[in-house]
């Protein structure tokens, strides 16, 4: 995080995606020599663990940067990963809000898992732009961040909002 009176910099490294995939990774590699069960299974265990860790780094390992400049007017998202590099380039005066969506990790009807934390520019279209490809796990870290963004755009506070529900398939 770099700030500046007209600019301000946020960047977004995954390394806890990181970490799982390559810890999934290397379990790929080691679980062809468990003994006791036919190898084919341990292929296709392998196979599934490989593939895991590779979609996760692939589709949730992006590192992120958001670029705000007040004196050039725009913001900048530019994400970078397997995937290539993609740009987002919008005015700053699109912008009417940022938001933070609170989304429960797991958990059943009962029971409430942790929650996660994702941060979103609120555009006066009505759209919602996402500064990270995943979500932040530490509450204090997506209010801090948030409080600097609307003082950064000179925005009322921020709303916090519970995220519906996702399939892990989504």
């Amino acid at each position: 995080m770099q700030q500046t009176q007209h600019q301000l910099t946020l960047a977004y490294r995954p390394f806890n995606v990181w970490l799982q995939s390559v810890v999934c990774m290397a379990i790929a590699f080691t679980v062809p020599q468990f003994e006791g069960y036919p190898s084919r299974y341990n292929l296709l265990v392998s196979i599934g663990l490989f593939v895991v860790g590779f979609w996760q780094i692939a589709y949730r390992g992006s590192i992120v940067t958001c670029s705000f400049n007040k004196r050039q007017g725009y913001f900048v998202i530019q994400q970078e990963g397997l995937r290539g590099t993609r740009r987002l380039r919008r005015s700053l005066r699109e912008v009417s809000g940022i938001a933070i969506d609170e989304i429960v990790q797991y958990g059943g009807k009962r029971r409430r898992g942790p929650y996660v934390y994702k941060i979103y520019l609120q555009m006066f279209s009505g759209d919602r732009i996402a500064l990270s490809t995943n979500a932040l796990f530490s509450q204090e870290q997506a209010h801090q961040t948030a409080w600097m963004l609307c003082r950064f755009f000179g925005l009322r506070p921020y709303s916090m909002t519970e995220a519906k529900r996702r399939s892990l398939l989504l």
